[in-house]
C-alpha cells in the first residue's frame, strides 16, 4: 500500500469514528443510580453479571444485586465487599479475611456460604480479597500477597514471588504483576517471568487487555497504556495523547468492549472509550452525565452496555443503542422544539432561541434570535425559522426577517404543488409561493381564516387541507385555484367521528389522514364522511397504549409516542423497536420528532435532544422475559414450586387445593423501562391479553381444573416466554 493510500485509509477511519461516536456534542445515554436509589454505600469496587442478566456489585455495605430493582445483602459482620465474580448459580465475593459464595433459594433470596473455614493458611485472616476470576474451571481469588485456588471443593494458596497487584486472564493465559520484578504467567501453580521491562517493575499495572494480532495492552497507574508483543520482548506506548492525559488522570480500571474498542476508568477524569490505537472516541465525566469522576470498576454487560462503579454511585452507559443524547446540563439552550440539518450545519430551535452547532464552541446563538422558536423548515435551498415573533430566513451570511409576519409554526410544501407552501400562524394560514428566482416568498394570509390559530395541517390525496386548531378541534378546507382563499370550510364534530374536548393530532401517510389521541387512532373514511377507529394499525396499537402522536419519516418509517413517554419506531418492514426512556422526556404537549436526513432523526426534549440513527437500529438488543419463580397458594401464603434454573425443564402439576398461582418474571434489559403483559390460556378455551403493567408478577386466583399455558411479553419486542402447568 503506497503512502497516499495509507493516509487516505487513516483519514477515512477517523471520519467514520467521528460519525459513529461524536455528532453535535451528543453522547450515549447515561443512566444514573445514586446511592439514595440503591440504598447502600457510595463506593462500588467490582461488577459482574450472571447468566440470566442480573448485575452484581461489590459495595462498601455488601453485595448489591440489580435485576430491575435493587437488593442489598450483607456479609457476616457487615464487612466491605471488595470483589465479585459469577460462576453458574454461584456468586463469589471476597472481603477482609472472608471468601465465599451466594446462591439463590426458592423464595428468591440469596444465601451466603462462607468458605473461609476451609482455607488453611494463617495469613488469610489478615488479607483482603481484591479480585476473583474463573480460569480453566477453577476459581482464583487473590489478595496483594497471595493467590488462592478453589478446585474440587478445596482451597489452596499459591505463594507468589513477591507482592502482587492483580491477576489478569487474556489469550487463554493467567498473568500477574509482581512488584519490582515484572509480569509473570501462572502455570501449574508456578510463576514464569514474561517480561521484566523496567516500567512494569516500578509502576502498578491496573489492566491487561487483549489487543489485535495477539498484542497485550497493558494499563499502568501513572504512565498510561502500552502494547506488549506476543513474545514479551517489544514494548511501546499506545498513544501520546491518551498517555499524556493518564499521567495526571491515573488509570484505575479497564475492560474490553469490542474487537476494536475498549473502555478505561480513571481516578480524576471519568471514563474514556478508545480504539486499539489509543485514539479517544468518547469521554464521559461529570460534565456530561457521570455522577463522579473517580472510577473504581467497569463491566460490559451481555447486551454490550457499560456499567460503571464509582467512588460515589453507579452508572450505566448505553452503548448499544441508535440513540445519542445532548443533555443541557448548564441550561445553555433550553427545551428543544425544532431541528434542521442545512448546508452542512446543524440547527436547533428552543424556547431560548435559535442555535447552530460549532464543533469547537458547542451551540452558539444565531442572529440574535433569543425567543421561542417553533419550527425550522427547509424549502428548496432556504431555511425558514418560525418563531414567536414571526419568520426569519437563515443562511450562513445573513438573517432575513420577514416583515409584518405573525408568530407561527411549521412551513410545509403542498403535495399537489411543490411551488406552494403553507404555514399555520397565530392568526390564520400563511401562503408562500416559489418565484422565478427559485426562492419562496411570502405572498399573503389565506382569506377566510384570519382569526384562526392553526398549529398544524396536512394535505390529503384529493387536495383537501386538514387543519388543527391550536386549542380546539379540527377542520378541513379546500383552497381556491390560486390558493389565496379558503372554500368549502368544514368544522368537524362528533358526527364526523371527532370526540369533543379531546386534544387530537393529525397525520398523513399511506394516502390516509389519521387523527391520534390518548383515546386511540382513527382514519378518515371518505365514503362515510367520518373518522373511524383503527383497532390495531400495523400491529403496534396493542404494544403502546395511550398513543398521543405519530410522526412519519421520509423513508417510509414512522415514530409513535404515547402519554407515558414511551416511543416506538417502526421500520419499512414493520419491525417494531421500543424505547421507554428513563431520563429523557419529550416536551410535554409539544412532542416533536424531526427527520433531518435519510438516516437521522432528532427527538426534541425538555432538557436537550436525542439523535436517532436508523443505520444503527440493529444495535438495539431485546430479549424475552424470563420466569424468575412460580408460586402456589398454600394455607393463604404463596410458596415456591419452581425457579428460573428449573422452569423450562419440567412439567408442573398443581394440586387443586393450591390452584391460585403467582408467576414472577424478569428481564435483563436495563437501559429502558419495561412493561409486561400476561395471557393465560386454558387449553381448549379462548384467551386474551391482560393490561400492560410495570409489576413483575401476576396472580391467577381460584383456577379450575385443566391444562394452562401462560404467555408473557414485554413492551420491547414481540418475543414471548411460555410456561405450562396442570391443575
Amino acid at each position: 500500500m503506497n503512502l497516499y493510500c495509507r493516509f487516505l485509509l487513516i483519514g477515512l477511519l477517523c471520519f467514520l469514528n467521528s460519525v459513529i461516536w461524536g455528532q453535535f456534542g451528543t453522547t450515549p445515554q447515561i443512566i444514573n443510580f445514586p446511592k439514595t436509589e440503591y440504598n447502600a454505600s457510595n463506593q462500588n469496587w467490582a461488577i459482574d453479571q450472571d447468566s440470566i442478566g442480573s448485575i452484581f456489585i461489590a459495595n462498601n455495605k455488601g453485595l448489591l444485586i440489580y435485576n430491575g430493582a435493587w437488593n442489598l445483602y450483607e456479609l457476616p459482620g457487615q464487612q466491605i465487599v471488595r470483589s465479585v465474580a459469577c460462576d453458574g448459580n454461584r456468586i463469589y465475593t471476597g472481603g477482609f479475611g472472608e471468601f465465599g459464595y451466594w446462591q439463590k433459594e426458592l423464595l428468591g433470596n440469596y444465601i451466603y456460604h462462607s468458605l473461609t473455614d476451609i482455607i488453611n493458611y494463617k495469613k488469610f485472616s489478615k488479607e483482603e480479597i481484591w479480585r476473583i476470576s474463573k480460569f480453566e474451571n477453577k476459581i482464583y481469588f487473590q489478595s496483594f500477597s497471595t493467590i488462592y485456588v478453589l478446585e474440587n471443593g478445596k482451597i489452596s494458596p499459591i505463594p507468589c514471588p513477591g507482592n502482587i497487584m492483580y491477576a489478569f486472564q487474556i489469550h487463554g493465559h493467567l498473568y500477574v504483576q509482581v512488584l519490582e520484578k515484572g509480569i509473570y504467567e501462572l502455570k501449574d501453580k508456578a510463576f514464569q517471568l514474561v517480561t521484566d521491562f523496567p516500567l512494569f517493575k516500578k509502576d502498578e499495572i491496573i489492566s491487561l487487555l487483549e489487543g489485535p494480532n495477539k498484542l497485550v495492552i497493558i494499563g499502568t497507574v501513572h504512565n498510561g497504556l502500552y502494547c506488549l508483543s506476543e513474545n514479551g520482548k517489544t514494548v511501546k506506548p499506545i498513544s501520546k495523547e491518551i498517555n499524556s492525559i493518564l499521567k495526571t488522570a491515573q488509570l484505575n480500571a479497564a475492560t474490553r468492549l469490542t474487537d476494536t474498542t475498549f473502555a478505561i476508568g480513571t481516578i480524576q477524569r471519568g471514563v474514556y472509550i478508545l480504539d486499539n490505537n489509543g485514539n479517544i472516541l468518547e469521554h464521559f465525566d461529570q460534565q456530561n452525565g457521570l455522577q463522579n469522576n473517580t472510577i473504581l470498576s467497569l463491566k460490559k454487560d451481555t447486551v454490550g452496555n457499560l456499567w460503571v462503579g464509582m467512588d460515589r454511585g453507579i452508572d450505566q452507559i448505553v452503548l448499544q443503542s441508535p440513540l445519542r443524547f445532548f443533555q443541557d446540563v448548564n441550561g445553555d439552550i433550553g427545551s428543544v422544539y425544532a431541528a434542521a440539518w442545512f448546508e452542512g450545519d446543524f440547527y436547533i430551535g428552543s424556547n431560548d432561541g435559535l442555535y447552530r452547532y460549532d464543533s469547537n464552541k458547542g451551540f452558539v446563538n444565531v442572529g440574535g434570535i433569543n425567543w421561542q422558536v417553533w419550527s425550522l423548515d427547509i424549502l428548496g435551498n432556504q431555511l425558514f425559522c418560525a418563531h414567536n415573533s414571526g419568520v426569519a430566513i437563515i443562511d450562513k451570511k445573513a438573517i432575513t426577517n420577514l416583515p409584518n409576519m405573525p408568530g407561527g409554526w411549521s412551513i410545509k410544501l403542498l403535495r399537489s404543488n411543490p411551488n406552494i407552501a403553507l404555514q399555520g400562524t397565530y392568526i390564520g394560514l400563511a401562503l408562500y409561493v416559489r418565484g422565478s428566482d427559485g426562492l419562496f416568498h411570502y405572498r399573503q394570509n389565506v382569506k377566510g381564516l384570519e382569526t384562526m390559530p392553526i398549529s398544524d395541517w396536512v394535505e390529503d390525496a384529493n387536495g383537501n387541507i386538514w387543519l388543527k386548531h391550536a386549542y380546539k378541534g379540527l377542520s378541513s378546507i379546500k383552497l381556491s385555484a390560486n390558493y389565496d382563499s379558503a372554500i368549502h370550510w368544514t368544522i368537524l364534530n362528533s358526527s364526523n367521528g371527532i370526540l369533543p374536548d379531546i386534544q387530537q393530532n393529525i397525520s398523513y401517510w399511506a394516502n390516509n389522514v389519521y387523527t391520534v389521541s390518548n383515546r386511540g387512532i382513527s382514519v378518515w373514511n371518505h365514503n362515510g364522511n367520518r373518522f373511524e377507529t383503527v383497532n390495531d394499525l400495523f400491529g403496534f396499537s396493542n404494544r403502546i397504549p395511550k398513543i398521543k402522536k405519530i410522526f412519519p419519516t421520509s423513508n417510509k418509517c414512522f415514530w409513535v409516542v404515547n402519554d407515558d413517554n414511551q416511543l416506538l419506531y417502526i421500520d419499512r418492514n414493520q419491525n417494531h423497536f421500543s424505547f421507554f426512556l428513563k431520563d429523557f422526556f419529550l416536551v410535554s404537549g409539544y412532542e416533536n420528532i424531526i427527520t433531518i436526513d435519510s438516516s437521522r432523526s432528532v427527538l426534541c426534549g425538555e432538557n436537550g435532544f436525542a439523535l436517532f440513527m436508523s443505520n444503527r437500529i440493529n444495535d438495539i438488543k431485546s430479549k424475552p422475559p424470563y420466569i424468575d419463580g412460580v408460586f402456589v397458594n398454600k394455607a393463604g401464603e404463596f410458596e415456591p414450586i419452581a425457579t428460573v434454573s428449573k422452569i423450562n425443564n419440567s412439567n408442573w402439576d398443581v394440586k387443586y387445593e393450591n390452584r391460585s398461582v403467582k408467576i414472577v418474571v424478569g428481564n435483563s434489559i436495563f437501559d429502558r423501562l419495561i412493561k409486561y403483559r400476561f395471557k393465560i390460556t386454558k387449553i381448549g378455551e379462548s384467551s386474551y391479553w391482560g393490561e400492560w403493567q410495570t409489576e413483575t408478577s401476576k396472580v391467577y386466583n381460584e383456577l379450575s381444573s385443566g391444562t394452562y399455558q401462560v404467555e408473557i411479553q414485554t413492551n420491547l419486542s414481540s418475543q414471548s416466554t411460555f410456561f405450562e402447568f396442570v391443575i
